[in-house]
């Protein structure tokens, strides 16, 4: 059966064509036969002229553009027949106020590549962009209790924008050998399983295939969310399951 899911982004695609076309190409790569995945950027009626870093930057500019903008998203996915929605911002705005609201599956692409990572590694490390991303990462996981099973979380950069991340799908290797030594640090202080803890650096990191660093397992947090809407839309068609 036909299934198409709404991938909803936070950044402006105008000025990210690296993450959008390697999002793209992603989901071409990995979606099952019949599923079809419609990317979405932010809304200009929504974010008053800001960047993305403006936006997630102060908690207020973040309530009065992020949070109305992902409503306004998925009222338009269920307007438009899609059958899942993913929330493809590893800050995760609003998810628990969203399924209150939804009647589709809501999934994030953070929740996902963290269930995911459960069934391969029993401590897995968040690495993620910068220490500005570091505190929606903490946030992320107090939503969903997944402590335990998380060693940490790690930053490539202390300072680092999307805006030069960007730059990098031209140019992967030096940003993906950078990764790799914060992955490293996590890996010596004995994670079992790394998760790209940010949606453009996973991107950049599943569009080039790569899967693992020195024999640890790296979750492609893309994948993931494609695949866990797939998943969770079949439990509901074969097992009645619903928020």
């Amino acid at each position: 059966m036909p299934l198409q899911i709404w991938y909803q982004s936070g950044v402006d695609f105008d000025h990210h064509p690296g993450y959008r076309d390697a999002l793209t190409r992603r989901f071409a790569e990995v979606a099952s036969p019949g599923t079809t995945v419609s990317l979405h950027g932010t809304n200009k009626r929504f974010n008053r002229g800001l960047i993305v870093d403006d936006c997630i930057s102060s908690p207020w500019s973040y309530q009065v553009t992020y949070i109305p903008m992902f409503f306004h998203a998925l009222q338009e996915a269920e307007r438009t027949g899609h059958g899942a929605f993913i929330i493809g911002s590893l800050s995760e705005p609003a998810l628990r106020e969203m399924r209150s609201l939804a009647t589709i599956p809501v999934l994030t692409v953070a929740e996902s590549a963290m269930l995911t990572a459960c069934t391969v590694a029993p401590k897995t490390a968040m690495v993620t962009l910068s220490k500005q991303h570091a505190v929606y990462i903490r946030k992320a996981l107090d939503i969903h209790r997944l402590d335990a099973r998380i060693l940490g979380i790690f930053t490539v950069d202390d300072v680092m924008t999307e805006a030069e991340l960007d730059r990098s799908f031209d140019n992967p290797g030096p940003y993906i050998e950078k990764f790799k030594k914060a992955a490293r640090v996590a890996i010596d202080q004995g994670a079992d399983g790394i998760i790209a803890a940010e949606g453009m650096m996973a991107a950049l990191m599943s569009i080039n295939h790569v899967f693992e660093i020195d024999q640890v397992p790296l979750i492609d947090a893309v994948a993931s969310g494609v695949l866990y809407a797939e998943y969770v839309v079949a439990m509901g068609q074969r097992a009645g399951l619903g928020a």
